[in-house]
């Protein structure tokens, strides 16, 4: 019998089967984390003997004080190095096309040369917590997302207007010295979702209002931050998650009720917090599955220590022989959620001002409205029946 050979066809998708799969397995052996663990091995000096397909290097918990030279390792992405004696930033030029995470917490760095942060084009992220750092250079990198600056001895909030640019994460805790966050050092954080500023010496709310298009996470534990400003807060469209614990504040403004508000979470534990009549838009808005609020009460002295859970509407009520004011200015209530949630009582009254003293007299009015052409006053109280929709009169006056 004559020998039947393969058509062009079939060889032709034998040949392309073939570069296919070597295009694949290229791929998947490029995607290999290969790891070279050196961790808790005592080690005072840097190893030099590492092999060349090493991705990972993990060097932590050990005595090394001094990077003298890094081998050219072409797919090392990542190098660990927390918890050594290391006092000076380590040229890592080498590697500074590859590497894209860099680990230097727990040292005792005191200074970082510009010359050995700028070139590393590709790094992401960034750690250098805990160490004596009072500077950092602030030259371009053009893919760092995540910086740790946490723990270290910056005496104000660092220039990042070019080392910041894409970042999306920034730990500035425990810098105690740090008195103010300027806003005009915020501009160029376009990018910033994350910002983390425990344990400063804050004393005031600070205006992050710069960023506020993409700030969704803030965080300000242990300051001493006595008021907050709802001016800001409001303006702050993409937040989701506020953490406050540890300062001194004694009431949230009205920070969850407006439409455009993306607040879910709010953590104000360890806050001499009062439980008031103040305080019923938070539980409102709570009622509401707008926001989730966790807060241990203060004040009144009935309420001390009790949890915001164990709380109800009948429990923030006005305090015996305390003085309500109302706010003159007037606010549009078309941009509050829970005006609905609010039932209206009409009366006749000569002027706005005794409109107002209506409202005073009355202990669960929060808001009235006069209309001067028909001398009719307008009270607000909170209501749990139906849904009362009164936006065709969308200006009135807040009782605090």
């Amino acid at each position: 019998m004559t020998p039947t050979h393969p058509s062009k066809s079939c060889r032709r998708n034998v040949t392309t089967f073939v570069v296919l799969f070597c295009l694949t397995a290229s791929v998947i052996w490029s995607q290999q984390i290969v790891i070279d663990d050196r961790s808790n091995q005592r080690l005072s000096n840097f190893p030099h003997n590492s092999d060349i397909t090493v991705t990972d290097l993990k060097l932590d918990h050990n005595y090394i004080h001094l990077v003298d030279y890094l081998d050219p390792l072409p797919a090392l992405s990542t190098i660990i190095l927390d918890f050594n004696d290391l006092t000076t930033f380590p040229d890592f030029t080498n590697v500074s096309s590859t590497l894209l995470r860099l680990y230097l917490s727990n040292n005792k760095l005191t200074y970082i040369y510009q010359d050995y942060l700028e070139p590393l084009v590709a790094l992401q992220v960034l750690s250098l917590d805990h160490n004596q750092l009072y500077q950092i250079p602030n030259v371009l990198c053009p893919s760092l997302r995540q910086l740790d600056l946490a723990n270290n001895n910056f005496l104000c909030f660092p220039d990042l207007s070019r080392l910041g640019r894409r970042l999306t994460t920034l730990d500035i805790s425990r810098n105690s010295i740090i008195t103010e966050i300027p806003p005009p050092k915020l501009l160029a954080l376009t990018e910033l979702k994350k910002l983390v500023a425990n344990g400063l010496n804050l004393e005031w709310f600070p205006d992050v209002r710069p960023i506020s298009r993409t700030l969704e996470w803030l965080e300000l534990r242990d300051n001493s931050i006595h008021r907050m400003s709802g001016n800001i807060i409001v303006e702050l469209v993409k937040l989701t998650v506020l953490r406050i614990d540890y300062n001194n504040i004694q009431s949230l403004p009205n920070i969850c009720m407006k439409r455009s508000s993306s607040l879910v979470s709010v953590s104000a534990m360890n806050n001499p917090i009062r439980c008031d009549h103040t305080a019923r838009w938070m539980k409102i808005a709570e009622e509401d599955g707008l926001v989730s609020i966790s807060l241990k009460c203060n004040y009144p002295p009935k309420l001390n220590g009790i949890s915001w859970t164990d709380i109800n509407m009948n429990n923030l009520t006005q305090p015996t022989g305390a003085t309500r004011t109302s706010n003159f200015k007037g606010i549009d209530v078309t941009s509050f959620l829970s005006v609905p949630r609010f039932v209206r009582k009409e009366t006749t009254v000569r002027n706005l001002l005794q409109c107002s003293v209506r409202c005073l007299e009355m202990p669960t009015c929060v808001m009235y409205n006069y209309i001067s052409r028909t001398n009719r006053c307008r009270l607000a109280y909170p209501y749990d029946g139906d849904f009362i929709d009164f936006y065709n009169e969308p200006i009135w006056h807040v009782i605090f």
